[in-house]
């Protein structure tokens, strides 16, 4: 017996849920810009890109953690507190069933919301600091404050 190819596993989803959640997915993305956005609202005319670009550094390194080890730490199986590394680097993640969506897709959900809330914590640092250490406090926060 063969094991069912990824096509055959995402056939047995239900289209509208499929599409219900992607729609959530596109339109909970641009909180991120917003949240910057008002940032550089709150900031100087002279700082006003400084405080938008955090939020954009959120996304990209959040979506970086989140593939390599946040969705696992999140979401797999393990003691009270964290997951264990079994989904690290996605595997495995491709079209397992999280409840009645592809776990894909639950995963690029909520990394959304991962990526909003490292985009709101480092609001402090609007006018207050380098740009350059935001990134590895959004890796540390996303890794051990979001799971």
């Amino acid at each position: 017996m063969t094991s069912p190819t990824t096509a055959e596993q995402w056939a047995q989803y239900d289209p509208a849920n499929i599409c219900f959640i992607i729609a959530c997915t596109a339109f909970a993305w641009p909180i991120v810009p917003a949240v910057g956005l008002a940032y550089s609202g709150y900031s100087t005319r002279k700082s006003g890109l400084a405080s938008f670009l955090p939020a954009v550094f959120s996304i990209a390194v959040v979506s970086i953690q989140w593939w390599a080890v946040g969705y696992t730490l999140a979401y797999s199986e393990g003691n009270g507190f964290f997951g264990d590394l079994t989904f690290a680097f996605h595997r495995g993640v491709l079209a397992d069933p999280v409840g009645a969506i592809p776990a894909l897709l639950f995963s690029q959900f909520q990394l959304v919301f991962c990526a909003t809330v490292c985009a709101i914590s480092v609001g402090g640092f609007c006018e207050r600091g380098r740009l350059l250490p935001i990134i590895p406090f959004i890796l540390l926060w996303s890794t051990f404050v979001y799971w």
